[in-house]
């Protein structure tokens, strides 16, 4: 009997099965930092596939693992999952990071309130819950106050998020989603907060990432998952497309608003605008990763919208808004760093548009209308600078900011005067500040407070040169007073695609591995967005060794300069990121001791055939074009693996639930790791059954438990702990 699956080119007697799936082998390998116990790596069938890539024959050893529902994979993976659990539940310092973790997750806090009509909504969070709760405040904050959403209280509760779509405009009404984890879509419910009674049916196959009330409190625009074919036969695809729906009204009679031409690659996205008289929405063309887009705009306030066109083909829109009668756009047409236009609603042809703001030094990043002005957010070498400007296009000033840091500006919606924002770094905690735009100087006013010192801890940028003489930033941080004797553990964080800017978010988990001594380093490579548009496309498609070249630089960097070595240093990544750092594991085994690959991309040969993939072939390109082939075929790390090299540990972390970065990569690069492993050096799996590929996804509790994971795994190899015990 032989075992064959379509495409995969993979043909397995019964006996090479029996062999793979329930034969026993040990791997012996010498202890690592103190480990005495030897590593038993479950067996790996090796079953070579042979495949032509333009005149050059590949072979692939471990193609059968690409079968995510086949039952012998998924046993392959449990038994990884046996090994990796005993040796990282063998340290008695995990459940002490568990512990740590616990402190600063479990705090019980109350979020900023805000108002809408009458009515005063609070959220509040108890220690370990899942889920925050929803109070609300019919006489303002010193009267009673009463839980109007509580998602704990429902049926497995803990296997959904609830993720607030929208207060209405009087107060009358909030809308939230029910999603259950890892689902791209969940049910819209409305519930009426004088009674806290839902309102009107659910209404399924909703995204809660755009929602818009009208004016009057009664109807409201969503987005939501269609069904359309494709061509003439019975293929389909799922677009998403805005829809409104009237308060009482059944769902299915909701009028379909913007999306009914959609294509398969398409996305919509909508706004309501500041002034609160229009829609805008968006169509963009996401596959050939342009992002060109196509906007439309609708008034409120009519019951049959027909969305006319503003503009179309316009490159790397940020922004579209509304205010006193006049469109203002965020853009980055011809101006890499962005510039802003506006012109009158009734003329909005491009001939018409009129520049108001130039080209900064840095990459604009958002605008926001506030109190008939506009606030710009620029981000420039890595510090955000918010300048005032007048609809006209006058400098009225900037905002001070405490430093370099993370700045969510203009998210706090609510009918105050004054500009609201969150500010935080990675060595500040997240606080709301409030700007009067006359004299902008930013009052705090809300603190969320993880009962963290930041003053005994120091974050600073640096610059370092890549290989081919680029000047690349870099953020580090650690305690107050470390000495830099060359002998630090380094945490190298990266990522660099896909036009994404990291910033240095506040991450109270970051704080366990301060208090050891370690420093944590971030460099923003080309490929990501962080130098504007420039920046991205240094490292994508051909560029895409830039990225790598970058990751590889600061390594050198902070070895030169006196903080760390190479068996101190270890490198962590997720996603592109993944792939990242197994590049660099790759290219340079010497510079690491020790690798964490979260949710990777390694075969960079099948990668667009795998799952949900394929959206990342503007990015890198695909073996399917000769010249691509030849630039991924020398980097991917699948395929530059080679025996006889001492390659750094690595955990490898994946999910069966992945469905944007397919877990057979996880699983192929695992077993030819092991296959070549060095004394001293384990080669890891974890292939979780519950997470998905984004932190949103996950449980609280399944946070800390994969936070104590990496810092063990960390502290172990990079000699901060004893290895475990027999």
């Amino acid at each position: 009997m032989h075992l064959k699956h379509q495409g995969l080119g993979v043909s397995l007697s019964a006996r090479e099965w029996l062999h793979a799936v329930c034969a026993v082998g040990v791997l012996a390998l010498t202890p690592a930092a103190g480990a005495t116990e030897a590593i038993e790596y479950p067996p790996t069938l090796v079953k070579p596939v042979v495949q032509t890539f333009h005149g050059v024959e590949v072979t692939d050893n471990y193609r059968w693992l690409e079968r995510n529902d086949w039952w012998a994979v998924r046993l392959w993976g449990k038994r990884q999952n046996r090994v990796t659990r005993k040796l990282l539940d063998s340290f008695p310092e995990r459940q002490r990071i568990v512990e740590r973790l616990e402190r600063f997750y479990g705090r019980s806090y109350e979020g900023y309130p805000v108002r809408y009509g009458d009515r005063t909504f609070v959220w509040r969070h108890d220690g370990l819950a899942e889920h925050s709760v929803l109070s609300v405040y019919d006489d303002g904050l010193d009267g009673p106050g009463r839980v109007l959403l509580d998602p704990g209280e429902w049926e497995d509760a803990d296997d959904y998020e609830s993720e607030l779509a929208g207060f209405s405009p009087d107060g009358s009404y909030i809308a939230h989603v029910m999603r259950r984890r890892r689902h791209c879509a969940g049910e819209l419910h409305v519930l009426d907060t004088a009674t806290g009674t839902e309102v009107g049916e659910p209404i399924g196959g909703v995204v809660s990432s755009a929602f818009v009330w009208e004016n009057d409190s009664k109807s409201f625009y969503y987005l939501r998952w269609t069904q359309f074919k494709n061509g003439k036969d019975d293929d389909t695809f799922w677009a998403r497309c805005v829809y409104r729906h009237e308060l009482g009204a059944d769902r299915d009679k909701d009028r379909l608003v913007f999306g009914k031409n959609a294509s398969p690659g398409d996305r919509v996205f909508f706004t309501g605008t500041a002034d609160r008289t229009h829609l805008l929405l968006y169509h963009i063309d996401w596959e050939t990763g342009e992002y060109s887009a196509d906007i439309y705009m609708t008034e409120l306030g009519k019951r049959r919208p027909r969305p006319k066109p503003i503009v179309k083909g316009v490159t790397a829109v940020h922004r579209f808004d509304i205010a006193d009668g006049t469109l203002v756009c965020l853009c980055e047409h011809e101006a890499p760093f962005g510039r802003i236009f506006r012109c009158d609603l009734d003329d909005v042809s491009r001939e018409h548009w009129e520049l108001i703001v130039p080209q900064q030094k840095g990459p604009m990043r958002d605008m926001e209308i506030v109190d008939g002005r506009l606030v710009v957010e620029v981000l420039e070498d890595l510090e955000t600078h918010l300048l005032v400007y007048s609809l006209a296009g006058e400098f009225l000033g900037e905002i001070p900011l405490p430093g370099i840091g993370c700045v969510s500006s203009g998210r706090l919606k609510q009918d105050e005067p004054g500009y609201l924002f969150w500010v935080h770094s990675l060595v500040h905690q997240p606080t709301i500040l409030r700007a009067d735009l006359d004299e902008p100087k930013p009052v705090p006013v809300h603190v969320d407070d993880y009962g963290i010192d930041c003053s005994k801890y120091v974050m600073k940028k640096v610059w370092y040169t890549s290989r081919d003489g680029t000047p690349v930033p870099m953020l580090i941080a650690h305690k107050k007073g470390l000495k830099l004797d060359g002998d630090n553990p380094v945490l190298l964080y990266g990522y660099g695609g896909f036009n994404f800017v990291v910033e240095p978010a506040f991450d109270p988990a970051l704080y366990v591995w301060f208090d050891a001594g370690g420093i944590y380093a971030v460099p923003h490579l080309r490929g990501g967005g962080e130098m504007g548009r420039g920046w991205h496309e240094a490292g994508k498609g051909f560029r895409k060794q830039n990225s790598f070249d970058d990751f590889i630089a600061a390594a050198e960097y902070l070895i030169e300069q006196g903080y760390t070595r190479p068996r101190r240093l270890g490198i962590m990544g997720a996603s592109n990121g993944g792939l990242l750092v197994g590049v660099a594991a790759t290219q340079r085994p010497d510079l690491f001791r020790a690798v964490l690959c979260r949710m990777p991309i390694l075969d960079m040969l099948r990668y667009h055939l795998m799952r949900d993939s394929h959206s990342g072939a503007a990015e890198y390109g695909t073996a399917e074009d000769p010249n691509e082939f030849e630039d991924l075929y020398a980097y991917s790390p699948y395929h530059n693996v080679r025996a006889g090299i001492t390659y750094p540990a690595m955990l490898i972390v994946s999910s069966v639930n992945d469905r944007v970065c397919d877990p057979a990569h996880a699983r192929k690069m695992t077993a030819l790791l092991q296959s070549v492993a060095k004394p001293g050096r384990p080669m890891l799996l974890w292939m979780d059954p519950e997470i998905g590929h984004y932190i949103g996804d996950h449980r609280l509790r399944k946070v800390i438990e994969l936070e104590a994971d990496e810092f063990t795994w960390f502290m172990w190899q990079l000699g901060m702990i004893d290895g475990p015990e027999k």
